[in-house]
């Protein structure tokens, strides 16, 4: 699981560099892209056969790791947001998807493509219920 962890963050520390992040932040991209990548694993770990639920926390987790970064370090928080939600991406169930429609295998198709919309959704559902709690949760007033 740690040479997972760390492969995310060297993927989602790349992807920051070509996603122009400041070289300030660098780090923390991939921290955030690791981090999400182990609430994912972690989870999956005890939840066999489901994709929605790790998903969904690690999805909750980089949410949460965006916004808390982007108040302590005074930028935007869609610049650890986006590379923190990377390694979720469904890629490869999109390409299972493709592949099996060009070789003309409907019912795995299929499947592929319902566990890929699932995965995006849980994805997106799980950002906008962080973004909906008040942003006193993620900074302290002074």
């Amino acid at each position: 699981m740690l040479a997972h962890v760390m492969m995310a963050f060297i993927a989602t520390f790349a992807f920051s560099i070509i996603f122009n992040a400041p070289k300030s932040e660098l780090i923390y991209c991939g921290l955030a892209g690791g981090f999400s990548w182990f609430v994912y694993e972690s989870v999956s770990f005890f939840e066999v056969g489901a994709i929605a639920l790790p998903t969904f926390c690690a999805s909750v987790s980089a949410t949460m790791f965006s916004r808390r970064l982007s108040f302590m370090r005074k930028v935007p928080g869609t610049i650890y947001l986006i590379p923190g939600t990377l390694p979720l991406v469904p890629g490869s169930l999109i390409y299972s998807t493709m592949y099996n429609l060009i070789t003309d295998n409907t019912e795995k198709a299929y499947e592929a493509a319902m566990n890929a919309f699932t995965a995006s959704a849980t994805i997106a559902v799980g950002i906008i219920a962080v973004f909906t709690l008040p942003a006193s949760l993620f900074f302290r007033q002074k």
